[in-house]
């Protein structure tokens, strides 16, 4: 993409721990100095890699109460190895710890693997949102619940 530019952060070390180049922090103050007036940010929320290989990604949404999960994928080589349950774990945490009390989330209705996985970690169908995913279907609405303050 010619017209973006690509850039990183990480929360996986103290900041003045390089992960991987440019940092967005960086770059951002370097387009102020350069006479930018507006951005957008696209956060990607969290990759799970293995080696060079990515095993698995998650994008969301922060809300005052809530947490979205826009965006959930584990490779097929990686599945049934405990990847998709970590990612959901770190979610789960932010629950508690941003007092946000749901996690929601609409897979497409064929996905029948993907509401399975779901299920199999705490969420519950709420309702079916028509026309979620145009002419290829539906999205059933669920989510998972924090109970007393915890994940």
């Amino acid at each position: 993409y010619d017209e973006y530019d690509q850039v990183w952060q990480s929360r996986s070390g103290p900041p003045q721990i390089p992960w991987l180049e440019p940092d967005i922090g960086d770059h951002l103050a370097a387009l102020a100095e350069a006479g930018t007036k507006a951005v957008i940010v696209c956060p990607i929320g969290f990759v799970a890699d293995h080696g060079d290989r990515t095993a698995g990604a998650m994008v969301y949404e922060l809300h005052p109460f809530r947490i979205d999960l826009t965006f959930f994928a584990v490779h097929p080589a990686f599945r049934n190895l405990g990847v998709g349950a970590q990612l959901l774990a770190k979610l789960k945490a932010k629950l508690c710890s941003h007092r946000r009390a749901v996690l929601a989330a609409v897979p497409w209705e064929g996905d029948v693997g993907g509401v399975l996985f779901l299920r199999s970690h705490g969420f519950r169908a709420t309702g079916v949102e028509r026309g979620r995913y145009g002419d290829h279907g539906d999205g059933w609405a669920m989510e998972y619940r924090a109970a007393e303050g915890r994940p």
